[in-house]
């Protein structure tokens, strides 16, 4: 009976992973398998496009909506110059990013635009936030599947090469006794540069017992830890979260936390919701950001929803290949400093409340490949706030360093108000009309 009711979690997962694009075919399973050195047994589907299964473990992950984090990525810097090896790795760190040209006037004007551009560059590195994020619970999930599902013998210790750069690998101290399982992302291909660790709560065998009236598990959660490390190996910020997978009820996988920069800087509430649903082609995914800006004397906070749709899809053997995503009805609201609380008052929704609506973006976007922590050229996106007549802009502009560059524009004269520049990390400085220059932590605006 119990192995019956792991089948259905089992089931149920794969279908999200198909949806996602996690699985391809059975010949590129078994080469990434390969190349990976028997990678994760609870990794039928790798968050790239191929699927590392070893000895051809069925795939059962891609859930979490890697949605969000396909767009994204956790692309690399901007403008970091150093020394970076093929994997993106060299410890590049940013260039401090270039003076920006202030084109708005004085006054109001000029205050109204500058929260504006805090806005854009808030929304904008978010969605790199919540790629890297979203694909860590891909993995996350995959691991929590081949506990259940195998044995913790066959988990522990196992690692991945990723495709898209870097690598995997699950703590071989897990046991039978273990309550958690910590996974580390790492830089590069020889797991020596971590760039996450992850502790997550383990799922046990009777949190997968279907519901009397469903052929589903109950709605499952698991708190986990985030340590985010930079290039050179210092702590960037820890993230906490809870995750939550609703199988039973809207089968979404949604979640909210908060991240502490290491630096001290102003807390970020964090939140994602993907609808893990059927179709082979697109998907919806919305992320949420909510923070102090200090220097503003204002609280910001924004939801944006996301449709994302995978090109040439239409079978689970398409791939995961490259990805668009589009969404035209963010909301981005403000208040006085601790004012905004980012939560899920009706789940799996995601909401700020505490502030008043200060503007609304569209967003538009591409990802070269989809499901990978670096994805290569050509990826960027767009965030438009058309009240104010300013665009976020930002590209990766080396396929060797992976880096990143940023731009916020006046939409009517083409001017440049702000520039940004990350590293591989997500960290480096933007610096606005104002001639100020903030750092970039992580993918957040660390004010």
């Amino acid at each position: 009976m119990a192995k019956t009711r792991i089948d259905e979690f089992e089931a149920f997962l794969f279908s999200a992973a198909v949806m996602l694009g996690a699985c391809s075919s059975s010949s590129r399973r078994q080469e990434v398998g390969d190349a990976a050195g028997g990678a994760i047994n609870a990794a039928g589907a790798t968050n790239v496009g191929g699927v590392t299964s070893a000895g051809g473990t069925k795939a059962t992950g891609g859930v979490v909506g890697t949605s969000i984090g396909t767009t994204t990525g956790g692309a690399v810097a901007v403008g970091g110059k150093g020394g970076g090896d093929a994997s993106g790795l060299g410890g590049s760190n940013a260039t401090g990013a270039s003076g920006a040209v202030g084109t708005s006037s004085s006054g109001d004007d000029a205050g109204q635009s500058l929260v504006a551009e805090h806005a854009l560059a808030q929304v904008g590195f978010s969605i790199a936030m919540a790629s890297s994020v979203l694909d860590a619970q891909m993995w996350v999930i995959e691991v929590q599947d081949g506990i259940l599902s195998r044995s913790v013998k066959d988990v522990a210790g196992k690692t991945a090469q990723l495709p898209g750069g870097g690598s995997l690998r699950v703590d071989p101290g897990l046991s039978t006794t273990s309550q958690t399982v910590t996974i580390t992302i790492y830089y590069d291909s020889a797991f020596t540069q971590p760039y996450v660790d992850i502790v997550a709560g383990l799922i046990s065998p009777d949190e997968v017992v279907p519901d009397a009236d469903s052929d589903l598990p109950p709605d499952l959660t698991w708190p986990e830890t985030l340590t985010y490390h930079a290039v050179d190996g210092h702590t960037l910020g820890v993230l906490s979260l809870t995750q939550n997978l609703a199988l039973a009820t809207n089968q979404h996988a949604y979640g909210t936390g908060t991240f502490v920069p290491a630096t001290g800087a102003p807390s970020v509430q964090f939140g994602l919701d993907c609808l893990m649903a059927t179709s082979a082609s697109s998907f919806p995914c919305t992320g949420g950001v909510a923070q102090d800006f200090p220097s503003l004397s204002l609280a910001i906070g924004s939801v944006t929803p996301l449709t994302l749709t995978r090109r040439g899809s239409g079978s689970k053997d398409a791939g995961a290949g490259p990805i668009d995503f589009s969404g035209s009805s963010s909301t981005v609201v403000s208040g006085p400093l601790g004012s905004l609380a980012l939560g899920t008052p009706v789940p799996p929704t995601l909401s700020v409340s505490g502030g008043t609506a200060f503007t609304s973006t569209v967003t538009d976007g591409s990802a070269a490949e989809a499901l990978v922590f670096f994805p290569p050229k050509p990826t960027g996106w767009t965030i438009t706030d058309t009240a104010h007549d300013e665009r976020f802009t930002i590209t990766l502009i080396d396929d060797t360093t992976r880096n990143l560059a940023a731009t916020i524009t006046r939409v009517s004269t083409g001017a440049t108000l702000a520039n940004a520049s990350l590293d591989q990390s997500g960290t480096g400085a933007i610096t606005y009309s104002d001639g100020s220059t903030v750092a970039i932590t992580s993918w957040t605006v660390a004010d």
